[in-house]
This record gives structure tokens, sequence and C-alpha cells, in this order.
């Protein structure tokens, strides 16, 4: 997280972050699919090598609620396209971290535009055309923007519907993971594997 980078890009951190978000939501609800993480919520960096539970808890500082939220394809292209906009142009606090998906963009001067979104193995938008049918919809573990975070029950989220409801159970949760998991190596610090990566 050096310089804003997961406010920027997708970055190495950023994919660590959202894989094990994406593994505690699915521990509580095996139908999730895709998880969202914004980059604004990532607090520190993580230096090379093994991992403290005081790095993350820095790294969730700020952390909050991850609720289940259902997007259909044309909810989720939109959330994308304020994902991608300023990708690698400024920081962005739009621009969510991702797992499950994979999504492309063609940069620009000022802005960028949507290219590509695939879901596991379904490809549901591309070069500017929903590839799916009205009836589909996705089920993403989805972090909550600042605004929303302040009062989620009066932004209309219902607390029996968090995944992880509070910043202490994702620390922990998140922690174990990080334990029981395999070592993780990127080779690259921006867009390690192109999930948010432009075309």
């Amino acid at each position: 997280n050096v310089g804003g980078g997961v406010r920027l890009n997708e970055t190495n951190l950023g994919d660590l972050v959202a894989d094990g978000v994406l593994a505690i939501c699915q521990e509580a609800d095996p139908e999730v699919e895709i998880v969202m993480y914004p980059g604004y919520w990532v607090r520190a960096s993580i230096e090379e090598g093994n991992i403290s539970k005081v790095e993350t808890s820095s790294v969730f500082a700020n952390a909050t609620c991850v609720y289940r939220k259902v997007f259909t394809a044309a909810e989720l292209v939109e959330q994308m396209q304020d994902t991608v906009s300023k990708a690698g142009i400024e920081e962005n606090n739009l621009f969510m971290h991702t797992a499950g998906m994979k999504v492309t963009y063609v940069p620009g001067a000022e802005t960028n535009t949507l290219a590509s979104i695939t879901v596991g193995d379904t490809e549901v938008y591309k070069d500017g055309q929903i590839l799916v049918g009205d009836d589909w919809s996705v089920l993403c573990g989805y972090t909550l923007t600042a605004d929303a975070a302040k009062d989620p029950q009066g932004a209309g989220w219902a607390i029996e519907d968090a995944l992880i409801p509070d910043q202490a159970t994702l620390i922990d949760k998140f922690d174990e993971w990080l334990a029981t998991g395999d070592a993780v190596f990127y080779d690259n610090i921006v867009a390690p594997d192109s999930r948010v990566a432009a075309e």
C-alpha cells in the first residue's frame, strides 16, 4: 500500500485481502462466488516475509462488516465501471479489490472504459454487451462504503446478512486463513494476476 497503491490499482496486497475475505465469506455461506473489498479500507502495508497479527490488524485498522449482496449483471457492470474508471490514473475511493472474477478495461487519458467481466468461467460482459440473461445474478461478499459503514442498519443493511460481522472477526478469521493456507508468492506488486487490468 505504498503511495496509495491499493486505491489506484489491483495490487498484491489487495489480492491477498480479497482472497482471504472470499474464503471467510464462503465459510459462512458457500454460495458466495465473488467479493469486493474497497482499497480505501486497506490501511497499511505488509513487508515481504512472514505476516504477523500486528500487521494484519494494521491492514484492517478501519475494517467494517462484509455483507451478502446479490448483483445482477447490469449492477455488476455499473460497479466495475466505477472501479476501473480511474485505475492507474489517480487514487479512487471507488476502487474495489476483487476475488472470484476478472475485469479488464481500456485505458484512457482521463478515464478508463470497462471492457470485460468474467465471473468464474462465465463471461458476463464484453465490449459494451451483457452476455448473460436477465435472470443471471451473483452472490457477493460486499464490504460497505464509508458512508454506509457509519450506520449500516440505517442504510438498509440487515445484521443477519453480515457474513463477517465486525473487525475483530475479520482479523481473527483472516489470520486463521493465512495460518492454514499455502505460502503466497507474487511476481509483481501491481496486477499480480490481472484481476483488474488494462487490456
